[in-house]
């Protein structure tokens, strides 16, 4: 188990998670691109076998790491129930889209609970893919992570990782 921040521990239990209003710090040095998109791949290992559970992307606008239309292209309906993901703008004046992530998990989300995210850079008309990857276990991510984790670390309030199954981030 590792240790717990603002008290909080990994792994999380199945379960229903809500996480609203979800805003990513943006740092400059990390994505030296102003528009793109973020492809992300969830995946599961159990038993030493690996399995795609997941995948989606998001639209971003870099210079608020603004995330707009998010899509769940696939998910596993023997790991999650529902898996929604909802990008709404707080008010007119607030330039960003704030992500909510909706779901029901079936299984205790641990390390074994992997997310790994690709960054796209949009030039001439097209999404392509740079430099930027990131391939994070999720209670390492939710600990150590600077761009993800602070904001899921503060989403989750009181639960503590492992997240049992549950619906609703």
């Amino acid at each position: 188990m590792l240790k717990a921040v603002g008290g909080k521990t990994c792994p999380y239990p199945p379960g229903i998670y809500d996480l609203k209003n979800l805003s990513i710090p943006y740092v400059p040095k990390n994505f030296p691109f102003t528009k793109g998109r973020i492809y992300c791949n969830v995946t599961l290992t159990e038993g030493g076998v690996t399995r795609t559970i997941g995948r989606g992307c998001i639209d971003v606008e870099m210079s608020y790491f603004d995330t707009e239309r998010p899509v769940v292209d696939w998910y596993d309906k023997t790991a999650f129930r529902y898996f929604i993901l909802i990008s709404k703008r707080l008010n007119r004046q607030d330039p960003r889209h704030y992500v909510e992530v909706r779901i029901h998990t079936l299984f205790t989300m641990s390390n074994k609970f992997k997310l790994d995210f690709y960054f796209y850079q949009f030039l001439t008309n097209r999404y392509r893919p740079s430099f930027v990857e990131m391939h994070l276990p999720f209670c390492d991510m939710m600990q150590s992570d600077t761009i993800f984790g602070p904001t899921m670390l503060r989403a989750m309030g009181d639960k503590t990782c492992p997240y049992p199954p549950v619906s609703t981030i």
